[in-house]
């Protein structure tokens, strides 16, 4: 008796149910067209009716939930919207213009000059200043910079108070211009950041060592990365005599350098390890490296281009040492400077690759430290 009791329940239920669903549907139809868009939101009628404790207060989570949904799907079309809007500063806006170079580049060395990097040479400028290698005043320190890409370097530094009359970096040959003057145009001091491809970073060093054996170099500032001090080419201008080198050369079976150093030989470059990794920015989207370094590769600033973080890099720094003065003198003399002006902004200058963080050294590096 029980039983059959409850199974006219079941089917009265079921019935009111089915009752309830056909009368919302008749309700929904005779909504106006957009209400009928916003109260279905991509959802099927069965699924919305499923639910008809919606509309209830007996059950306000659900309707909290729903809004949230409805939240969501508004922002993310209005994300979408904003990235395909020519009117978004930070995403979409065209980077700065591409001048046509007249000498044939790789497509991925087509990058400029980090601000970050710029602000630190600068600072590293003023320690040399201070170690009466340059003029004091930073609008009357003459300033080349051979490698030219879109001319972002010269805006930096203007940026930061050193004059644009007195800043030369233009879109020409440098290699020509070196060839023709045999040495550097007139300048207090070298701020560049050559192609980290081919034999460009070679060519420079082996440049600037020649007037530096001359006594003809100017104090520089060039930024390459971390592996370029592990370089044969590097090892043999500069580091042809450090123990540890020769060491972990032999160990992998490389002819160590035999030549000797005599009172003319310059002494290795500073190292400038920064505060932080420098994010460099390329006016030309590279197609090969986006997809390579995925969505990181596509963050892009209409100011500066895109972004692209490939190695740790570093300054290579050297000062001009005086008259009569030895060039590991020099060097001293200029980590003491950099100490006194370093300031909150950070960032290291050490006299030897062993001194820098292990995080920056590069893998060749014999006093790198493994992480196991």
């Amino acid at each position: 008796m029980s039983g059959g009791v409850g199974a006219s329940r079941a089917v009265l239920r079921k019935r009111r149910r089915k009752a309830k669903k056909d009368d919302n549907r008749a309700e929904r139809r005779k909504a106006p067209p957009r209400q009928q868009a916003d109260d279905d939101d991509g959802e099927g009628d069965d699924k919305r009716n499923a639910n008809a404790s919606t509309s209830s207060p007996a059950n306000p989570s659900h309707v909290v939930m729903q809004k949230r949904k409805r939240k969501t799907k508004k922002d993310s079309d209005d994300k979408q919207n904003a990235k395909s809007s020519t009117s978004s500063p930070a995403s979409s806006v065209a980077p700065p213009s591409v001048t046509v170079l007249p000498w044939e580049c790789s497509r991925s060395d087509h990058c400029e000059t980090p601000p970050e990097a710029v602000n630190d040479a600068a600072r590293l400028i003023d320690a040399m200043a201070l170690g009466g290698a340059v003029p004091t005043s930073r609008d009357s320190v003459r300033v080349y910079d051979p490698y030219f890409c879109q001319g972002a370097s010269r805006r930096h530094l203007v940026a930061l108070g050193f004059s644009s009359d007195n800043v030369k970096h233009e879109p020409v040959d440098c290699y020509a211009e070196w060839a023709r003057l045999d040495g550097l145009p007139a300048c207090d001091v070298l701020v560049t950041n050559p192609p980290f491809s081919g034999t460009h970073a070679e060519r420079l060093f082996r440049h600037l060592h020649c007037l530096q054996t001359k006594g003809q170099c100017p104090s520089f500032l060039v930024l390459l990365p971390n592996y370029v001090y592990t370089k044969t080419f590097y090892k043999e201008l500069y580091l042809f005599d450090d123990a540890a080198m020769r060491a972990a050369d032999a160990r992998r079976g490389k002819k160590a350098q035999s030549t000797a150093r005599t009172e003319n030989t310059p002494s290795p470059c500073c190292l400038f390890a920064p505060a932080s990794r420098y994010a460099f920015w390329s006016p030309v989207r590279n197609a090969g490296t986006e997809e390579k370094e995925g969505k990181k590769r596509r963050h892009s600033r209409a100011d500066l281009g895109y972004r692209s973080m490939p190695y740790h890099c570093f300054w290579y720094a050297y000062m001009r040492p005086k008259a009569g003065e030895a060039s590991s003198a020099a060097q001293v003399r200029l980590i003491d400077a950099w100490r006194k002006v370093r300031g909150e902004e950070g960032g290291n200058l050490v006299a030897h690759y062993g001194h820098l963080p292990n995080s920056l050294k590069d893998e060749w590096d014999p006093t790198r430290v493994s992480r196991m």
